[in-house]
């Protein structure tokens, strides 16, 4: 038993160079008949149509074309129009549906996204169209605009940060173009951010957190003395436990806990900030006398 491979039905598809054209004539009263002839440069014998119906679908190769039309009616045939350019461009592409939002991590510079649409008929090769969108841009500004062109019905596009708008078309082998068709939303490509951390409290001065796959949490301790202006750092550690305990040996003084989901291969998430005051007690006022 033999079988049509995935590469067979590929080359079918882009040898298919019928499109079809719609022409739309005027619908006048009274006629029987509307015509159409269409012929391609250096061919003499033009292509006759011919239908009661006023709007016509016309399967033609892709290319360039003359056209002329003329009306019929039962005891009259009307003149020849004179000879008008006419193109009938290669099919535009079905895109297929995609995901749009990408997340690179510290080490990547390029986030691989994967565009897909349907062989179109008449077409030879697609040409993509990528339009970096410059975020608060002044009117008028220039757009940053590349263009790909590929055989394939699909692209591997390796992508910096940013956002962007995609479309694709289909090319003909004599190099006529379809229109653009875009993709129904921008792709962005951002930087993977942690999670902002969420702490509870607990009676013992402690704070708990929930563990977020792949990432440690980092403390700082700041500590202020009264009536300074500025924290200066006193410790940092990287615990990958779920839980923190405040020293119970800190001197008095105003602090600061900032606790932050953090990773080597992804953007740390927002801080978290804790304030407390310690307060001199008995102990303290005696070892100041000494």
């Amino acid at each position: 038993m033999c079988g049509v491979q995935a590469a067979d039905i590929r080359d079918l598809k882009q040898k298919s160079k019928i499109v079809s054209v719609e022409i739309e004539l005027e619908s006048v009263p009274g006629i029987e008949t509307y015509e159409i002839e269409v012929r391609q440069p250096g061919v003499k014998k033009p292509i006759n149509f011919q239908q009661k119906d006023s709007v016509f679908v016309l399967n033609l190769d892709v290319g360039n074309y003359s056209m002329r039309t003329r009306m019929k009616t039962k005891v009259e045939v009307g003149p020849w129009t004179d000879w008008v350019s006419v193109v009938a461009p290669p099919e535009e592409v079905v895109l297929n549906p995609t995901s749009f939002k990408y997340y690179a991590n510290k080490k990547e510079k390029f986030v691989p996204i994967v565009l897909n649409w349907g062989f179109a008929n008449g077409a030879e090769k697609y040409r993509i169209w990528f339009e970096k969108i410059i975020p608060n841009a002044p009117p008028g500004t220039v757009t940053k605009i590349k263009k790909i062109e590929t055989v394939d019905n699909f692209y591997i596009a390796k992508m910096p940060e940013g956002d962007y708008k995609i479309g694709v078309q289909s090319i003909s082998k004599n190099n006529i173009a379809s229109n653009v068709v875009y993709y129904n939303d921008l792709y962005s490509v951002q930087q993977s951010v942690l999670p902002k951390i969420v702490l509870k409290k607990g009676d013992d001065d402690s704070y708990t957190w929930e563990k977020s796959p792949n990432a440690d949490v980092k403390v700082e301790l700041y500590k202020k003395a009264f009536f300074a202006s500025d924290y200066e750092r006193i410790s940092t550690e990287v615990s990958r436990f779920s839980n923190w305990k405040v020293p119970p040996d800190l001197r008095p003084g105003e602090y600061k806990i900032e606790f932050q989901f953090t990773s080597d291969s992804v953007r740390s998430g927002e801080i978290e900030v804790i304030k407390f005051v310690r307060r001199p007690d008995e102990k303290d006022f005696a070892e100041a006398k000494k």
